[in-house]
């Protein structure tokens, strides 16, 4: 978990990025590379006022930077939904 001097740090450089012209893939690639998990990702992004947290939550997690972990997510949710359902 970052504390809130390396959180305010990503969100200057992905403001630096959004003012570069990046794209939202390519900051969540950048954020991936840097060390920073999904909710951190979405964390910084939000901050950025590039979406809701709802809206983050789908773009992050169907990224093409986190695509090698989306079928083991996509089966956690599912049996966390089992669990819950029971």
């Amino acid at each position: 978990m970052m504390n809130e001097l390396e959180c305010q740090a990503a969100v200057d450089a992905v403001q630096k990025r959004l003012g570069e012209g990046t794209d939202t893939e390519e900051l969540i690639a950048y954020l991936r590379r840097h060390g920073l998990g999904k909710i951190e990702t979405m964390s910084v992004l939000h901050r950025c006022g590039i979406g809701s947290l709802a809206e983050l939550k789908d773009l992050v997690h169907f990224s093409q930077a986190w695509q090698d972990t989306r079928m083991s997510d996509d089966a956690f949710h599912a049996q966390l939904e089992q669990c819950l359902d029971s």
